[in-house]
C-alpha cells in the first residue's frame, strides 16, 4: 500500500472496532474514530517508507476497567475531575464564543431564541 496512513479515514464507516497496523504501528478505531494509537519503541524508519503490509482485523470492543466504571456511572452526580491546564483553556475557548445573555444578543441570533421558552 502506498499511504496506509489515508486507510483509517476510509475505514472510520465501519461500524465495529477494528485494529490498522503496519511497520510497527497501529491504529485501533470504534465508532469511526480514532481511540488509541499504538507505536513500538523500535519504529524508526521514515515516515515516507512505503508500506509493505498492512492488516486490518476486527476486535472485540474495549472494555473500560472497573475503576473507570465505576468513576463513569458517579459522574453525574459527582462531577468528573479535570486537570486545571485543560479546565483553563477551555474556560478560555467558552469566553471567546459565547456571549452575555441579553435582549440585544437575542435579537441578534444567540441562543435558542424566541420560539424556544424551556
Amino acid at each position: 500500500m502506498l499511504a496506509p496512513a489515508l486507510l483509517p479515514g476510509y475505514l472510520s464507516a465501519l461500524s465495529r472496532p477494528v485494529r490498522i497496523s503496519w511497520d510497527g504501528a497501529a491504529y485501533l478505531m470504534d465508532g469511526g474514530r480514532i481511540c488509541r494509537v499504538e507505536a513500538t519503541p523500535d519504529n524508526r524508519e521514515p515516515m515516507d517508507r512505503v508500506a509493505t503490509t498492512v492488516t486490518v482485523e476486527f476486535i472485540d470492543p474495549p472494555r473500560p476497567s472497573p475503576e473507570f466504571a465505576a468513576a463513569w456511572d458517579k459522574a453525574p452526580a459527582q462531577g468528573v475531575a479535570v486537570e486545571p491546564e485543560p479546565w483553563r483553556r477551555l474556560q478560555r475557548l467558552a469566553a471567546r464564543i459565547l456571549v452575555p445573555e441579553s435582549e440585544y444578543s437575542r435579537l441578534h441570533g444567540a441562543g435558542a431564541g424566541f420560539i424556544d421558552r424551556d
